[in-house]
């Protein structure tokens, strides 16, 4: 059974996946107007979806590896988890200035 300290990264691992599917979210609804308007738009559509997913499964191992691994994986995990939130951040950052721009 997992200490008091897995546990609080288990929540933190479960909050920033949330934070990635609300923006991962709301870049392909802004991006659906312009998804059969370009071939690009549509590539970038799907390659998000397929994003989503693959963050569904991140989150599911590295709460895996926090659960049962524990030790230093419950450290770096979130940390990976993090850099990885702050690309979709900052990509959603420019996909809404480039939407808004046009």
């Amino acid at each position: 059974m997992p200490g008091f300290f897995e546990l609080l990264m288990l929540l933190f691992n479960w909050f920033m996946f949330a934070i990635m599917m609300l923006l991962s979210i709301r870049m392909v609804i802004d991006l659906s107007p312009f998804v059969k308007k370009t071939i690009v738009g549509n590539a970038l559509w799907y390659m998000l979806i397929a994003f989503g997913y693959a963050l569904a499964w991140v989150a599911i191992f590295s709460s895996w590896a926090i659960w049962f691994v524990g030790g230093l994986w419950t450290v770096i995990l979130p940390i990976i988890t993090w850099f990885v939130m702050i690309f979709v951040f900052f990509a959603h950052g420019r996909i809404s200035s480039i939407i808004r721009e046009r």
